[in-house]
């Protein structure tokens, strides 16, 4: 059956696996990428049945960035770098306030499982024809060509597969050890804490009474590791045991200052990136804060970053209490797992971080055919009418 949810997403799946930012540099395409899946966000919402609670905190965390921009007395602010960050981080929020059907909510884990997969053979297929190298600075980049990226989207890949394969069917346990070989390739240190937050609980709990399908997936994770990391052991070792933060700590201490300069209401959301300067460009290679905790502190001030960390927190802990999600410990573990990549990248901006949130927000719990909408939904949304009904009634 069409979906626009399912075209848009798979769209964005595409774009990114491409490489069209990082590999091509296709001006405007990371803001392209950014639009595709916040319309297939959109697309998402309108078919499923919204949450209210995590809706109203969505709307909540919005307002919190428009009052610190409307505030602000930063001099070089402008509407229209807040309109695209604002673009963003709804983008990354939209997907946690709707109960998806079931059809979309399989097509999404599915399409997030492959996307590690698929532009990794992407990038492949560039080495070959000499059109970008699959390796930089020693690690893992695929088709993504940020080696970062490409661990994140292969812990929102693993937990996919594992919730298809508690849910679907077994066999997606067979994708479980290339993602984990991938995201060792990658030398991304957060993502593999990441990966581990989010991941064991799955097993845990979602796998009881299934020894061997733990054990098969265990054991040849494993061993295509140890095979692959035999090889190249050598510079993904000094990767992981290397300090430092990367050159962050001078970002960091920037960001810092700006928010002691304006600490009521900050820049202006997306001010940072736009607005670093030339010796941290050079020193540091971007504008983006690696931290998004201190970058909404700078950019939306105590009041408006307290107002957005509050309404995300309130968006997690009230899906997670609700029915459809029941206390689910995978969902929980899930959200925290995102929110621990957000202390060194840029969680709420990359769709291939985010989908660490999207994987459980629409994988844990039950789906639209499973939950008794509303009278009101059902004539505003006759297809939830024939969900209902066909819905396993519980005594």
């Amino acid at each position: 059956m069409f979906s626009v949810f399912r075209l848009l997403f798979a769209l964005a799946i595409l774009l990114s696996s491409v490489g069209i930012q990082y590999v091509f540099d296709v001006p405007g395409s990371g803001p392209l990428v950014k639009v595709v899946v916040l319309a297939s966000a959109l697309g998402l919402f309108l078919k499923g049945i919204p949450a209210k609670v995590p809706l109203f905190a969505f709307c909540t965390a919005l307002f919190g960035t428009f009052i610190s921009a409307a505030f602000t007395a930063f001099p070089a602010f402008t509407w229209p770098t807040y309109l695209s960050a604002v673009a963003s981080l709804a983008t990354a929020l939209l997907f946690g306030t709707v109960t998806p059907a079931r059809s979309d909510r399989d097509f999404a884990l599915m399409g997030m499982a492959i996307f590690p997969l698929f532009t990794t053979a992407i990038g492949i297929f560039y080495q070959l024809l000499g059109i970008h190298p699959l390796f930089r600075f020693g690690r893992l980049a695929g088709g993504l060509g940020v080696p970062a990226f490409l661990g994140a989207a292969a812990v929102a890949g693993l937990m996919a597969s594992l919730l298809l394969a508690d849910s679907k069917d077994r066999r997606f346990l067979a994708l479980v050890p290339f993602q984990l070989v991938i995201l060792g390739l990658s030398g991304a240190r957060m993502p593999a804490a990441a990966c581990v937050v989010g991941c064991l609980p799955i097993v845990v709990a979602r796998f009881k009474g299934h020894l061997q399908a733990k054990l098969v997936a265990g054991v040849y994770g494993a061993l295509a590791a140890g095979a692959v990391g035999a090889v190249i052991a050598g510079p993904l070792i000094d990767r992981f045991a290397a300090g430092g933060d990367s050159g962050r700590e001078l970002m960091w201490n920037y960001v810092l200052s700006l928010f002691h300069r304006y600490p009521a209401f900050g820049i202006g959301l997306g001010g940072v990136f736009e607005n670093t300067p030339h010796y941290i460009l050079v020193r540091f290679g971007t504008g983006a804060t690696h931290n998004d905790y201190l970058r909404l502190l700078a950019e939306c001030g105590m009041v408006g970053g307290g107002i957005v960390l509050l309404s995300v927190a309130a968006m997690i802990l009230s899906t997670w209490a609700s029915r459809r999600m029941n206390y689910s410990a995978t969902y929980l573990f899930g959200a925290l797992a995102f929110l621990l990549m957000g202390t060194t990248d840029n969680a709420f901006a990359r769709p291939e971080i985010f989908f660490i949130w999207t994987v459980v927000s629409l994988g844990c719990g039950l789906t639209a055919e499973h939950l008794a909408p509303s009278r009101t939904a059902m004539v505003s949304r006759p297809h939830l009418r024939f969900a209902a009904e066909a819905a396993p009634r519980r005594s």
